[in-house]
């Protein structure tokens, strides 16, 4: 059974083929077009499929679309529809808007017609949607060394969710928690993150700046953004996150002004990283607390763009609660292309699991020939050395 796995809808753009439940194939759009994330994340572009990640799987396998038995697209057709009229602050035609989430709607549903364009053979039938929680979940779990597993998905925002806990077991994945927007600790990074005067996609600088700060500073002035409830989980307060514009008045009303691109970085900015780093760990911690006794277990699986917080990993590892934790190492949205086809094979045709993903050499490889002739090409010095690392 040969089963396509694919993301496009928000960013890190990637495919991945199964061969009878094994991975046989793994590749992020980026690395082929050489445009960061495979692509920006947009309301007009859900539609743009990982073409080259795509015919790079099927040219493995010496295959055409046609000849795939299932192919699982990482995200829900529908849902999405609820984010309209949840935020007063948007942008005219985008995010959240009725304009910008029906752009995104009628461009999502043309994906199965867009795929048929590359083969023959009707899709019908072997054209799956599986929810984006679902997709890091089964991503996460179906391809650990476990059993049985508290399975954790927390990103930026799923079809209207922030994240999903499950109970996995075997071949089975059951979701019993989920927290919609906008309480959302993917959005929150990235917020901070323009904030302080980076992108939405250095999240890890933001990370690495915490380590320099004092979490007290500004402890009292976070809990108005974001806080805990006891037993519900945490919550975000949207008048001052305002995640759909690119306003940040009132979060100077908490933290001061915000810091422009080039301008240095204060003990306050590393004392906000700070701040949201230890209310990240804390919330994270808890929820995981509350999920174990639900799912029974003491092993943990993580997925998302959060779980690449190896501070917060690491934070979760010292703590105890589990005895082994397994993270997916593309814990992005690259990685729903995997879960999705896993979630096929596994779940929805209750194949047994045999495939544990144990490294991450999955993509395209070349011999010292390919190499070396692209070096003469471009007129390159070069030394082909018995022991490069020596």
């Amino acid at each position: 059974m040969i089963i396509l796995g694919i993301n496009c809808v928000y960013h890190e753009s990637s495919a991945a083929l199964l061969l009878d439940g094994k991975l046989s194939f793994f590749v992020e759009e980026e690395r082929i077009n050489r445009i960061k994330h495979g692509k920006p994340s947009k309301v007009n572009n859900p539609h743009l499929l990982p073409m080259n990640a795509i015919s790079e799987c099927l040219k493995f396998a010496n295959i055409t679309l046609d000849d795939v038995d299932f192919i699982g697209f990482s995200f829900d057709n529908g849902g999405r529809l609820q984010n309209i009229g949840v935020d007063t602050c948007t942008e005219p035609g985008e995010w959240g808007t009725k304009e910008g989430e029906e752009t995104f709607h009628s461009l999502l549903v043309q994906i199965p017609a867009i795929l048929q364009g590359l083969g023959k053979k009707p899709l019908g039938k072997r054209f799956k949607w599986v929810p984006h929680h679902i997709s890091h979940s089964a991503g996460a779990f179906l391809c650990s060394p476990f059993e049985n597993a508290l399975i954790f998905a927390i990103d930026g925002i799923g079809e209207f969710d922030s994240l999903m806990m499950c109970e996995g077991s075997v071949n089975s994945i059951k979701p019993f928690y989920t927290l919609p927007y906008p309480h959302s600790l993917g959005f929150l990074w990235e917020k901070i993150s323009k904030f302080l005067g980076f992108s939405e996609y250095d999240c890890c600088k933001v990370m690495g700046l915490s380590s320099y700060g004092d979490p007290s500073r500004f402890k009292n002035e976070f809990q108005k953004l974001a806080f805990w409830v006891e037993e519900s989980g945490f919550f975000v307060d949207l008048e001052f996150a305002q995640f759909r514009c690119s306003q940040f008045g009132n979060l100077e009303k908490l933290f001061g002004p915000c810091r422009r691109e080039n301008e240095k970085i204060e003990e306050r900015h590393s004392d906000i990283a700070a701040a949201l780093q230890n209310f990240t760990q804390e919330a994270v911690i808890r929820l995981c607390r509350l999920g174990k006794k639900r799912a029974n277990s003491k092993t943990l699986c993580l997925a998302g763009g959060v779980a690449l917080n190896c501070v917060m990993n690491g934070f979760l590892e010292r703590s105890e609660e589990f005895n082994q934790i397994y993270v997916q190492p593309s814990a992005n949205d690259a990685g729903t292309a995997l879960g999705a086809a896993l979630y096929i094979w596994n779940i929805e045709q209750s194949r047994e699991r045999n495939f544990v993903l144990d490294h991450t050499y999955w993509g395209p490889e070349y011999s010292t020939k390919e190499i070396e002739s692209v070096l003469v090409q471009r007129g390159f010095r070069y030394k082909c050395l018995d022991d490069p690392s020596k």
